[in-house]
């Protein structure tokens, strides 16, 4: 069987399983079966494997789908038996595609199947209970799985399925030699060694010279390998984007039919309709973001949060960072580029402690997904907060503060003047962790706030791991802390023991 017989064979079982054969193309898909054995068993291998998927989305008894299938067809006599495989009446009600699969599979083994497999040495039953492999699941950090047909444990080879990551890092390497990172909270459909599909979410994908040709689909695009490193993001609302980190793609947009070639350093927006921009330098992935449960607090500790008094939260950019602003979270990212540096500041109004010394204190931050760039391109990353030093430079306001004028900031994307900030405490993030509270909880912050006069402190957030700065491209995570506007998690918060 040629390529193209190939791919007119998969189209002609896709729309079987969908219900959209024609008569015409029915005979067609008959023709195939007839004139090959090559045809036959992947006829039984397709409609097998979309009947366990059927099955694992709604379980009828104890016996599946998929083994009944088998059964009867390993009990077929491949000369003369002709009768239909008799599904349970549920599933005949359900999915009435199966029926016709049924049918279609008993004709490849009338005519057949059974012979060409005995002649292969291969037991006709294990050829239809398992589709080859083309997958490993090579890296897992710190995943959480929905309900899945796959095996989700490292290691475990794959085989065309769905896969739904609601947290962390999933690396997943095909058998054509094409790696592939997948970004919770993401939806990925693996389909054969050299496919996948990209529901939603966002994936990094690395392929070498031997896998050229490897290609990852969207809703409206199709992305093409030519040998490069690329990052693809895709949203339900249709949107995707593709920036490419190393080497060249080719991007089809399915609705305008428009085909783009995309080298080292350029990136394309596009949505249902068409591609709606093309960039040359950085860009930074798009993705919706999701709530994080708030956190209680200690019933027997003081309690102070930016959102009361006169307390408030913002951050700062570096000029030329055009895009990718929020109003519920602090950004803070640290690049090796003039653009795209962002610090957070926030503050806290402690006017009531006026008279108290602060015995022990703790600040919390609640870290949110941003959705702006690949938290793949990055290692674990250190933060250092900082406190400002008592004094007018409190007085600064959410709406006027900038990156020209922000207290103690200096050009560098973690520089701070340690005249006038000391430093309070650090914390790490880890790539694969796309939420959380980070407390710090120690002497120096304990003492800051005994050194305040004024009612107010201000802290300040910048991140030391730097995101190098590749051919152009600095594509990391921006990461992102709730303010005083985000809709579910709690803003700063010190929690306190007074003496």
């Amino acid at each position: 069987m040629n390529p193209k017989q190939a791919e007119e064979l998969h189209e002609l079982c896709e729309r079987l399983v969908e219900e959209r054969l024609t008569p015409e193309e029915s005979a067609r898909l008959e023709a195939l079966v007839r004139e090959s054995a090559v045809a036959r068993r992947y006829v039984v291998e397709h409609l097998q494997l979309h009947a366990g998927l059927h099955w694992e989305s709604g379980r009828i008894g104890q016996q599946t789908l998929p083994d009944q299938l088998a059964a009867s067809l390993a009990g077929l006599d491949s000369a003369t038996d002709s009768t239909m495989v008799r599904l349970p009446s549920p599933w005949a009600k359900r999915a009435p595609w199966l029926a016709l699969a049924a049918s279609v599979v008993v004709l490849a083994a009338g005519i057949g199947l059974g012979l060409s497999l005995a002649k292969q040495d291969l037991p006709a039953q294990q050829a239809v209970i398992a589709p080859p492999a083309v997958a490993t699941l090579s890296q897992t950090r710190g995943c959480r799985w929905e309900s899945s047909a796959l095996p989700t444990l490292e290691g475990a080879r794959l085989t065309a399925g769905q896969l739904s990551l609601t947290d962390g890092l999933a690396t997943l390497r095909f058998d054509s030699g094409a790696t592939v990172t997948l970004e919770a909270p993401a939806v990925l459909e693996i389909v054969n060694k050299d496919l996948c599909i990209l529901h939603r979410g966002m994936l990094t994908a690395h392929v070498p010279k031997e896998a050229v040709g490897f290609t990852v689909e969207t809703a409206n695009a199709k992305v093409i390998d030519h040998g490069t490193e690329f990052g693809l993001s895709a949203g339900a609302n249709g949107q995707a984007l593709v920036q490419v980190f190393d080497g060249e793609v080719e991007v089809r947009h399915r609705q305008s039919g428009e085909n783009l070639r995309l080298t080292t350093g350029e990136n394309v927006v596009m949505d249902t309709k068409a591609v709606t921009g093309r960039n040359t330098g950085m860009a930074e992935a798009d993705r919706t973001s999701r709530p994080n449960a708030e956190t209680s607090q200690p019933a027997n500790a003081v309690t102070l949060t930016t959102a009361s008094g006169n307390g408030r939260t913002t951050y700062i950019y570096s000029p030329g960072t055009t895009n990718h602003h929020s109003d519920s979270l602090m950004l803070v990212k640290h690049t090796d580029s003039a653009t795209f540096r962002r610090k957070a500041y926030f503050s806290f109004d402690v006017s009531s402690l006026k008279g108290h010394k602060v015995e022990n204190a703790s600040l919390a931050l609640a870290f949110e997904p941003t959705g702006y760039g690949f938290a793949s391109r990055l290692p674990a990353c250190v933060f250092t907060v900082y406190g400002l030093k008592d004094g007018p430079t409190d007085e600064w306001s959410e709406q006027e503060l900038k990156w020209d004028n922000a207290p103690a900031n200096l050009p560098g994307g973690n520089e701070i003047d340690t005249g006038k900030a000391v430093v309070v405490g650090t914390f790490t993030i880890e790539p694969e962790e796309a939420s959380g509270l980070r407390v710090i909880s120690n002497p120096a912050l304990t003492a800051f706030l005994n050194d305040d006069h004024n009612g107010q402190v201000t802290l300040i957030v910048v991140r030391e791991t730097a995101e190098r700065v590749v051919k152009g491209q600095a594509s990391g995570l921006v990461h992102g802390f709730a303010g005083n506007y985000h809709p579910t998690a709690p803003p700063p918060t010190l929690r306190l023991t007074l003496q």
